[in-house]
C-alpha cells in the first residue's frame, strides 16, 4: 500500500487478515452473495457487484480475484471464489427460465 500512503489515502486493511481462515458464516454469506449476484445478472439494470456489497463480501471477493490473478492461491482464496461462483452459477442455471418468464409476462 505504498501508493496509498504516497497519495495520503488511508486504507483500512484491518477488516480481516489474508492468512485468516474463512469461517462457515463468511462462506454462507459468500454463497448468498453469489446467488444474489447470479440473479442480479439475469435482470437488466442490476449489478451483481451491488449484491456482493449488500451481503458484505465484496471486499473479500475483490481481494480473492486479486490474489488469483497474481497466482497467490490459498485455501481462503479458493474457498471464497468457489462458493461465490458456484452460487452464481446455480442461481443462473436454476432461475433463468423463471426470470425470463417473469420479464416477458409482466411487461
Amino acid at each position: 500500500m505504498v501508493w496509498a500512503a504516497w497519495l495520503g489515502v488511508h486504507v483500512n486493511t484491518e477488516h480481516y487478515r489474508e492468512s485468516e481462515a474463512v469461517s462457515p458464516a463468511v462462506l454462507a454469506r459468500c454463497a448468498v452473495g453469489g446467488m444474489l449476484m447470479g440473479l442480479a445478472n439475469l435482470v437488466p439494470g442490476i449489478s451483481g457487484g451491488t449484491m456482493l456489497v449488500a451481503t458484505g463480501v465484496y471486499t473479500r471477493f475483490v481481494d480473492a480475484i486479486s490474489d488469483a490473478t497474481r497466482f497467490r492461491l490459498s485455501r481462503s482464496t479458493v474457498a471464497v471464489l468457489g462458493v461465490i461462483v458456484l452460487g452464481a452459477l446455480l442461481s443462473i442455471g436454476g432461475l433463468a427460465g423463471v426470470i425470463s418468464w417473469g420479464l416477458a409476462g409482466f411487461r
